[in-house]
């Protein structure tokens, strides 16, 4: 049986936190910052597979120690109680899900829509309450002076947070009513308590309040509000993998148009953005083509060969990815040539949308499918810029998975 902490604690703790989802296909990219007094006083950055399975009851924590509580993210398993009952259907999250084997959920990539119906929308606030418990107890470190083995959660209340949270849908789906429908979805978990399992099989109880701040916009659009407020470090490194010599202020040219190639998990957004930050909405396009179209393909050839222990995309991509995964190679074998293909469908598309966006002058390249694609479509993409006179910007590795959430961060802190 878990215990309740929440039941005889005297003390509850209200958190302001600012959380920028991004709730991509194949990984979730997440920055949850702490306000006081309306600055960041601590943020955090969480970028782990968007997946999750569903249990009747949850694993034995008996073993964990108070460290976990600063590590939650990464062993996350939550609940949504009703009455405040046990018998709760319990949701093992993202890295935890992945490591755990079983059953596994993840958006549907075939679907434009699937940010719309999936759990694991919802989900996200599972890193919301994570975070916040380890908010709390580092407020209580430093307030009074203990250390991380000192501190007692039975003696910490309910948490409570007040959250600003922003989103994104693929540009294709995004309309009032898709935005209105999301929002909704979200909404209809305000005031709710995400229960969160800790260590000696006890749990925390978060209350997560949006008070209507609750926003969604367009993918890949979301972008520009990081691109016209870049690091320096993200500049450099952009100019580095292009040779070119961007600055800030290349971004701020009202006259600037931008085609964006945003390359997802199992899609594909090729939208156009002018004047910094605007959205021209005839640039609707979006493809059902991403590094996990291609993953799946390897998937299922992979377990018709025998290699079972392969239970998810992302299970694939980790291999992939790792030179020194001992499946490495044959799931490179295994993986490269539907991933041709995949790149094959995206430059016929491309193509087509440049024609249409005359005025384009930048072409920026960016998402989790860029990296695995690289090899292949940036020297096509450099063929493609050079007979056009457009400039190629191919967002280098380091970024391209978090851009947009560095975008969705800028929006959801101003």
């Amino acid at each position: 049986m878990t215990e309740n902490l929440n039941e005889n604690s005297t003390e509850n703790i209200v958190l302001e936190l600012n959380s920028a989802d991004d709730n991509g296909n194949g990984t979730r990219k997440v920055y949850i910052s702490k306000k006081i007094k309306g600055a960041i006083k601590e943020e955090t950055y969480i970028e782990a597979p968007n997946v999750m399975s569903r249990k009747p009851s949850h694993n034995n924590t008996d073993t964990w120690t108070n460290a976990k509580l600063l590590e939650l993210s990464d062993n996350l398993m939550i609940s949504f109680p009703v009455d405040n009952s046990e018998n709760n259907e319990y949701f093992y999250i993202g890295k935890y899900a992945l490591e755990g084997g079983g059953s596994l959920e993840s958006t549907n990539i075939s679907s434009p829509t699937a940010k719309l119906e999936s759990d694991i929308t919802i989900c996200g606030l599972g890193y919301i309450a994570a975070e916040a418990i380890k908010f709390a107890v580092k407020d209580i470190m430093e307030k009074e002076q203990k250390s991380l083995d000192e501190i007692s959660i039975d003696e910490i209340g309910e948490i409570i947070v007040n959250s600003k949270y922003i989103t994104a849908l693929p540009v294709r789906v995004f309309n009032k009513e898709n935005k209105i429908k999301l929002i909704n979805k979200l909404n209809d978990y305000e005031g709710r308590t995400v229960r969160v399992v800790v260590n000696d099989n006890k749990f925390k109880d978060v209350k997560i309040n949006f008070n209507k701040k609750i926003g969604a916009v367009p993918e890949a659009v979301d972008i520009t509000h990081f691109l016209i407020n870049p690091t320096e470090d993200f500049l450099n490194a952009l100019n580095k993998e292009n040779g070119t010599n961007i600055t800030k202020e290349y971004f701020l040219k009202e006259t600037r148009k931008i085609m964006h190639l945003s390359i997802g998990e199992g899609t594909t957004e090729y939208p156009v953005t002018y004047n910094r930050v605007y959205w021209d909405e005839k640039f609707q396009k979006g493809t059902d083509n991403g590094v996990g179209v291609a993953l799946e393909v390897a998937l299922s050839k992979l377990r018709t060969d025998g290699f079972n222990m392969f239970n998810s995309r992302q299970s694939v991509m980790e291999s992939y990815l790792d030179e020194d995964d001992r499946f490495h190679d044959v799931v490179k074998a295994t993986f490269e040539a539907p991933l041709k293909t995949q790149v094959y469908e995206i430059i016929k598309t491309l193509t087509e949308e440049l024609s249409k966006a005359k005025k384009a002058d930048t072409l920026i390249v960016y998402g989790g499918g860029s990296i695995a694609m690289k090899e292949i479509l940036k020297p096509q993409l450099i063929e493609i810029c050079k007979k056009l006179y457009i400039k190629l910007l191919y967002v280098p590795a380091e970024y391209a998975v978090k851009l947009e959430a560095l975008g969705l961060r800028e929006i959801v802190n101003k």
